[in-house]
């Protein structure tokens, strides 16, 4: 996602966390053609990645984890839960 875009979205950055999904154009491109149905086709995410821009402010989860390592991590770093 574009800065800007991100400075539109948090209003209110005491309150707004923004969480990245950091992973690499290969593993998320394996993941979109293992889906049926979905309304982005792999060949979009080439664009995607070159007009990202990373967040250097938001908490930064590697998504080549477990979904629910992600999620406890996540989870643990906005304080909904304890280790």
């Amino acid at each position: 996602m574009k800065r800007a875009y991100r400075q539109l979205l948090v209003v209110d950055p005491v309150n707004v966390r923004l969480v990245y999904l950091k992973g690499d154009q290969r593993l998320i491109g394996r993941r979109l053609e293992a889906r049926a149905n979905h309304f982005m086709s792999r060949g979009l995410l080439s664009t995607q990645f070159d007009t990202l821009e990373e967040p250097a402010d938001a908490l930064m989860v590697d998504v080549a984890q477990a979904p629910e390592v992600i999620v406890h991590l996540v989870r643990r770093e906005l304080g909904l839960e304890s280790d």
